[in-house]
């Protein structure tokens, strides 16, 4: 069965080095694709998928160089087919 809705880490630049360290500690864990989106409004932006104990993480680096440290994350939610959302999302 398909996991329906992905966490999705954001941070300003090291997205790709904590997703090493996460999967380093946890056994069935992998990084399964590192995307670069080139030129959007922030600059570069990397994209890292992986498996933290084969389930699937998301993590986003904005590559913002300021003095902000905030992290966040969110929640990607995979729709398969067209519907009507409940009206409490």
């Amino acid at each position: 069965m398909m996991q329906k809705i992905t966490p999705h880490l954001w941070f300003d630049r090291e997205a790709k080095e904590a997703a090493e360290f996460y999967v380093s500690l946890f056994p069935d864990s992998d990084i399964s694709n590192v995307t670069t989106l080139h030129n959007t409004p922030s600059g570069d932006t990397d994209i890292i998928s992986f498996e933290l104990s084969g389930k699937p993480f998301m993590a986003l680096a904005q590559n913002l160089y300021s003095n902000s440290t905030h992290q966040s994350h969110s929640l990607l939610i995979l729709i398969l087919q067209r519907t009507r959302m409940p009206e409490s999302i």
